[in-house]
């Protein structure tokens, strides 16, 4: 099993508070279908909405995208 790439730096729970502060306070997200399209796309082809469902490197991802 390769390794999975580490979450950086403050952890699971700090990346998570980054995204959600992202989702929160940008004005282009606003529309909720926009946070659904983005958690879809970090997850593809999974097509994840849970944000507690997503691996660390999923997470790492919908961070970069947004």
């Amino acid at each position: 099993v390769p390794p999975v790439p580490p979450v950086p730096i403050g952890g699971r729970d700090q990346t998570i508070a980054d995204i959600n502060n992202a989702f929160e306070n940008r004005p282009e997200y606003k529309d909720f279908t926009l946070i659904i399209s983005k958690m879809k796309e970090a997850t593809a082809p999974n097509g994840k909405t849970s944000i507690g469902e997503f691996t660390d490197e999923e997470l790492n991802k919908l961070l970069s995208i947004i």
